[in-house]
């Protein structure tokens, strides 16, 4: 679409940064109120309020920035808090995120002392996760940093305050903590195949999400087995491969200009590789969604297409010595799970989906036709390529995530039949299928409790 939708699948973080560049830095000031600003954080959370500006910016209804204005929770609902860098210093983000012709999050947080600024009331949507629905169900939190730099510029204290904050909001908004409702913007997936290529990686491979999870006073071995016996194929295992002491191998530049390049020392890292074959010496697994042409993954920094992150679930495919294989993107993916140093642990009581004949796979959970009152509002959506197959499974993370479109599309929020939220009863299951989150009709599939 043209106009404000299509400016919403910009976004910042890693891989946002030719677009950056060619934003010029000026000053945007807001207009003077003598109203408290509407901060929403923690007692004793100071909060600096930097707003970002809601402004028509042409003389099309469709021409404004830099977000959208809305009523949650109660319409659009709110389901996740998205994990952002924002690969620019904090005062040139906080300049961008007051530019009318860009886009806004919610919420900035500075490197050095975790200084937190607000720029959204939470109800409104900001433009920020590359995906229109995950967009309208989520508060996006900025971080300043660099994702291939990321060990230098995530500080204890931006840790500390930034899981203050989502602490807050999730207990204030019922969102789940764990790492499917608390996601990095790299498990956003894309709206259709041609975005998959494009979508972003960060906070990236040097976030320490299990560090991240014990301050948010949930730590991700919750609702695990020890370490006690090797999982077991049709279980769910959870990836919790550690991060001081689990050092893998990540190389090659990000997109920066001048660009962050890594040397080929082992660092400690949040993920483990997933290889082709149980062996160390196979190549790793291919993602035919970012790399049509069938190439392995690679070890580059920006390339997430081999990795499995601190977190998240996946169903065991199959067991070989030390190795386990998970079900990956359509593939059996393995990694090096030895009994001596487990990298995950058995999960209880999860649920998977299984199909009896390819079922597609989606990056949107929007309505059928059926749903819109007025047939030019309708939301095509595309298959982004992969399926769920038989004897494949992948873990249930939200058996009834919303089934709807958020459609905003004009400046003015009187406009008769904008700012509203066209819904049906949810018809779509949220997975893990890989590196990313992704969408399956219910009619496709069946859950079933694992194993």
């Amino acid at each position: 679409m043209t106009g404000p939708v299509s400016r919403r699948n910009f976004l910042i973080g890693a891989g946002a940064s030719a677009f950056l560049a060619s934003v010029p830095v000026s000053a945007f000031a807001a207009e003077p109120s003598s109203a408290a600003p509407p901060i929403d954080a923690p007692p004793g959370l100071p909060v600096e309020w930097v707003p970002a500006p809601y402004q028509q910016t042409g003389s099309d209804p469709g021409s404004y920035g830099n977000f959208d204005l809305a009523d949650r929770p109660v319409s659009p609902a709110l389901r996740f808090i998205v994990i952002h860098d924002t690969e620019e210093t904090y005062d040139r983000t906080l300049q961008l995120v007051q530019d009318p012709t860009y886009l806004a999050w919610n919420y900035s947080i500075r490197s050095r002392d975790g200084h937190v600024a607000q720029h959204l009331e939470t109800k409104n949507v900001g433009w920020h996760a590359g995906n229109w629905w995950f967009n309208s169900h989520a508060v996006g939190i900025e971080h300043e940093g660099y994702g291939a730099a990321g060990n230098t510029w995530f500080t204890e204290e931006m840790y500390a305050n930034s899981a203050r904050l989502v602490a807050h909001l999730a207990a204030e908004y019922g969102i789940p903590l764990d790492r499917a409702h608390i996601i990095g913007h790299d498990q956003v997936p894309g709206v259709a195949p041609r975005n998959i290529p494009t979508q972003h990686w960060d906070p990236g491979p040097f976030w320490d999400w299990e560090h991240y999870f014990q301050l948010l006073g949930a730590p991700l071995d919750r609702g695990t087995l020890g370490w006690g016996r090797k999982p077991r194929i049709g279980e769910v295992v959870r990836i919790l491969p550690g991060f001081a002491d689990n050092l893998q191998l990540v190389t090659g530049c990000d997109t920066n200009n001048p660009p962050i390049c890594l040397d080929d020392s082992p660092k400690p890292c949040n993920f483990v590789p997933l290889h082709a074959a149980a062996s160390a010496d196979s190549e790793l697994v291919r993602d035919k969604g970012k790399d049509p042409s069938g190439k392995p993954a690679t070890t580059n920094v920006e390339d997430i297409g081999a990795r499995a992150s601190a977190g998240t679930d996946y169903v065991v495919a199959e067991v070989q010595g030390d190795w386990t294989a998970i079900w990956y993107l359509g593939q059996k993916a393995w990694f090096f799970n030895p009994h001596s140093g487990p990298k995950a642990r058995v999960v209880k009581d999860a649920k998977v989906v299984t199909a009896q004949s390819a079922a597609p796979v989606f990056g949107v959970a929007y309505p059928d036709k059926s749903a819109y009152a007025d047939p030019a509002d309708y939301q095509a959506v595309t298959p982004l390529g992969y399926t769920v197959s038989p004897g494949e499974a992948y873990v249930v993370v939200d058996e009834n995530p919303p089934t709807d479109y958020y459609k905003a599309w004009t400046f003015d929020a009187n406009t008769p039949n904008d700012h509203i939220d066209i819904s049906q009863p949810s018809a779509h299951v949220l997975v893990n299928l890989g590196h990313r989150l992704a969408f399956v009709r219910k009619a496709d599939v069946t859950v079933s409790a694992a194993g």
